[in-house]
């Protein structure tokens, strides 16, 4: 492994970025954002980059004199091999227009020299039977993600793109397809955490599917990772709402069916007309259906509750489709391993999606449950410290949408839904009222009085 590991190295590339960084201090702080000390393959020129770094941000003074003086207080000169290695490190050519090259090449062989090691040592465990596969599994990949390169950071970009944001009328991410919440959101922002809150019974998932729905009608991409329903459930839902049929219609539509063949009491033209309004019924329901098939969704009803799952997962469809957006339901059903509390383990969760949406340029809705605290008080409408298990959740989330049904408590209470947007870094806080058709699974703008 010695020998294999030796050829995944470019001494000159190496020579050449440590050269520059002593001529040229300034330099040092682009270099050290894109590398590590490890980066580079012989533990010399490792002590001198990291001896480098040392010196920069203690602000001081670089040259072969000062750096040999550092290296020899700190016991690494022997690391080194002496003043002459660093005398003639300093005398080769300096190419400061190449050092974006020498960079690229280092990180590479860096990277394939960690593969070989790791996949060593994958090798060894894969014939030890006494370690669990999906542990060595999971080992591997987060192993794997760690190593993607670090990219060339560029501020024009972002300072362009926040200044053209500023100065168009459009929403700044996705809208959900409901007027005042997207006048109220600006839309759903890209690397945008967006926490769905509610009780049970309030219609968190149903409505999630309807912003699903309506984004894959205008052409969107959504990954959906549920948690707590099947994909049969969640088609059948989105069939359902895009027909406008209800489960228990169809199930009556096909009684209705049966009766009009067999009932012999039935006129010819009594059944004629019964089988041209079955005929219509179907076609509604199969339209939909075909309608569903084609969208840009993909949903993972059987995929792990792990974080570190959902996560490589979810970079996968963002290569494979270029997701526009990224649903889970629900996130207190997911888990971190390696926690002593559940309150540590949700804060690493929330901080997980939080990080999983920057680091994708996507927004993540992440639908969450609401302490039960909330039945008990006066005023059922939510806030968002009343979101379950963690104020990191709070934290975290760059939007927070509160969901509350006042008919569902009071039985002469509002006909509406309020979505209350209790957090939005972006936007406004406020409400915004919609309509919900459970039996069709639907919810729209409401068009009557508050």
């Amino acid at each position: 492994m010695g020998l294999m590991l030796s050829d995944l190295q470019d001494k000159e590339a190496e020579n050449s970025i440590i050269r520059l960084m002593i001529v040229k201090q300034n330099l040092i702080a682009e270099v050290n954002e894109r590398l590590k000390a490890t980066d580079f393959y012989g533990l010399a020129n490792q002590s001198i980059f990291a001896a480098l770094v040392e010196m920069f941000d203690a602000n001081q003074k670089i040259d072969i004199v000062t750096l040999s003086d550092h290296l020899t207080k700190t016991g690494k000169m022997e690391n080194v091999g002496g003043l002459n290695y660093i005398t003639n490190l300093y005398n080769g050519i300096i190419n400061e227009s190449g050092l974006d090259t020498y960079i690229n090449i280092v990180k590479e062989n860096s990277t394939r020299r960690s593969l070989c090691l790791k996949c060593d040592e994958v090798t060894k465990r894969i014939h030890d039977k006494t370690f669990p596969v999906e542990d060595m599994m999971g080992n591997l990949a987060n192993t794997i993600e760690t190593l993607q390169p670090i990219p060339k950071k560029d501020k024009a970009t972002p300072i362009f793109n926040a200044y053209t944001m500023l100065t168009t009328d459009k929403p700044l991410g996705i809208d959900t397809g409901y007027c005042e919440l997207d006048r109220l959101l600006n839309g759903m922002e890209k690397g945008n955490l967006i926490i769905l809150a509610g009780r049970p019974g309030m219609g968190k998932t149903t409505f999630a599917l309807n912003i699903i729905a309506n984004l894959c009608n205008a052409g969107k991409s959504v990954a959906l990772y549920s948690l707590e329903m099947s994909q049969e459930e969640i088609y059948r839902k989105l069939i359902t709402r895009e027909a406008k049929i209800s489960p228990q219609d169809a199930k009556t539509q096909v009684l209705k069916d049966k009766q009009t063949e067999n009932n012999v009491l039935f006129a010819d033209d009594v059944k004629d007309f019964r089988r041209k309004e079955a005929q219509a019924f179907w076609r509604r329901l199969q339209l939909a259906m075909d309608k569903v098939s084609k969208w840009n969704l993909d949903v993972f009803d059987d995929c792990n509750t792990e974080l570190r799952d959902i996560r490589l997962s979810a970079k996968v469809q963002k290569q494979k489709n270029n997701v526009d957006l990224i649903v889970i339901d629900y996130l207190q059903l997911m888990s971190d391993k390696g926690h002593e509390s559940r309150v540590t383990e949700v804060t690493a969760i929330s901080k997980g999606l939080k990080n999983l949406a920057k680091e994708l340029s996507v927004p993540v809705l992440a639908l969450a449950q609401l302490n039960r605290a909330v039945e008990k008080q006066q005023n059922k409408r939510p806030t968002k410290a009343d979101l379950r298990e963690s104020g990191s959740i709070e934290q975290d989330a760059d939007k927070i949408l509160l969901l509350y049904r006042d008919d569902y408590y009071n039985k002469n209470g509002k006909p509406y839904t309020e979505v209350i947007v209790d957090k939005t870094r972006m936007g406004e806080n406020g409400t915004a009222l919609i309509e919900f058709f459970p039996a069709i699974s639907r919810f729209e703008d409401y068009k009557g009085f508050p």
